[in-house]
């Protein structure tokens, strides 16, 4: 993928909702089963979107257009939420971090979510 698809698909991640990103996780833990062990006990772990291979990269944005499609048509009436940058916006290196990191937030926090989950069963 080349870094302007990367900066698209952090960005559509960011609008995720939080329901879909347990198996946002799960494509990505798939194909790097260590994404799952770095965390330690509170089940974070930080994702970097350059070390991921084109494949699941792929997968990660099949899914993620999925999930923006049907969430589109879930709050159609409900007032525009989209957070996107508008074609003729710039978008720096620094809004791409700051990116990465708010949805790294949002998927560590899904994750623990699932160890605490887990852990009651």
């Amino acid at each position: 993928m080349t870094y302007k698809e990367k900066e698209e698909l952090c960005r559509l991640i960011t609008d995720l909702d939080p329901e879909d990103l347990p198996e946002l996780v799960k494509i990505i833990q798939s194909a790097n089963p260590s994404y799952g062990n770095g965390g330690g006990d509170d089940g974070e772990f930080e994702i970097d979107i350059e070390r991921i291979d084109d494949i699941t990269l792929l997968d990660v944005k099949k899914y993620v257009e999925r999930c923006t499609q049907i969430n589109t048509k879930k709050r159609s009436g409900r007032g525009n939420r989209n957070r996107r940058a508008q074609p003729d916006q710039v978008v720096d290196k620094e809004q791409i971090d700051r990116a990465t990191y708010q949805t790294t937030q949002r998927i560590n926090a899904i994750s623990k979510q699932i160890l605490d989950i887990k852990s009651l069963i």
